[in-house]
């Protein structure tokens, strides 16, 4: 019924709706904290059980929630057809690029400096502050990312077809179950204390370089499926399951074959 609401009344709701994710925000971080040791405990049952307890939160409860303001947008932003046409709309993109993206550094970077253990809150209630706005100003750069992708599809248009860059993290897109669910290997493998046991022996920049190293080979990865003409394999097991045997498409991509790179 919303997503037939005229224009002002999707955008009021949209901003109605941040009300809730105060609520519900607070209420995940008493899950969060009571989960903490669950990327530290050696324990793997213990472990899985609080990974459930975290999913119950943010899937069942949260994501009800947290993901309205996000639709209504998205869908305000498809009537408009920003996306669609974003040629027309590159000055309006740009603005938003701009504004997006401060505005969720601005509100992120209190809680960074928090979870850094840079900075120390003055109180509990300030936490809880710094943390409430860190998740509501990520919307603002949840919409100024999109408007960085219509930006980046100008320039594509304007060039005549993306390079190899865009085409790789095209293809990782394509296959970003398979390549989620590969990092989360690689992670559980080198960091939980359950697998390597790395996470309590590094700091911060370690583990972000790690992270930025696995999202590289994921993406390499990625291209060289893409090459090859092969599905991402999460991708061909949640279409199996979602359509059912009738669906018979192997791993092999049906489609076109990729252009000569």
């Amino acid at each position: 019924m919303l997503i037939q609401a005229r224009d002002p009344t999707l955008l009021i709701v949209a901003a109605l709706g941040t009300v809730p994710i105060v609520v519900f925000h607070t209420m995940g971080s008493r899950v969060a904290h009571s989960s903490a040791d669950s990327k530290f405990t050696g324990d793997v049952l213990r472990a899985a059980g609080l990974r459930v307890l975290e999913w119950v939160h943010g899937s069942l409860i949260g994501a009800v929630f947290l993901l309205v303001p996000a639709v209504l947008l998205g869908a305000w932003a498809a009537r408009q057809r920003l996306l669609n046409e974003p040629g027309r709309h590159r000055r309006s993109l740009l603005r938003v690029a701009v504004l997006g993206v401060g505005l969720a550094i601005v509100g992120g970077l209190p809680w960074a400096l928090l979870r850094a253990s840079w900075a120390a809150p003055p109180s509990a209630a300030a936490a809880e502050l710094v943390s409430v706005v860190h998740t509501l100003t990520g919307y603002g750069g949840g919409v100024g990312y999109a408007a960085i992708a219509g930006l980046v599809a100008v320039r594509v248009q304007r060039r005549h077809g993306p390079g190899p860059v865009l085409r790789a993290l095209s293809a990782c897109g394509q296959r970003s179950l398979t390549c989620y669910l590969l990092q989360s290997v690689v992670f559980v493998a080198v960091l939980a204390a359950y697998g390597g046991g790395f996470g309590n022996r590094v700091g911060i920049v370690e583990i972000a370089l790690l992270a930025t190293g696995t999202w590289v080979v994921t993406v390499l990865l990625a291209e060289l499926m893409a090459r090859r003409g092969y599905r991402g394999p999460a991708e061909v097991l949640l279409r199996r399951l979602t359509y059912g045997p009738d669906s018979r498409r192997s791993t092999r991509l049906v489609s076109a074959p990729c252009p000569p790179r």
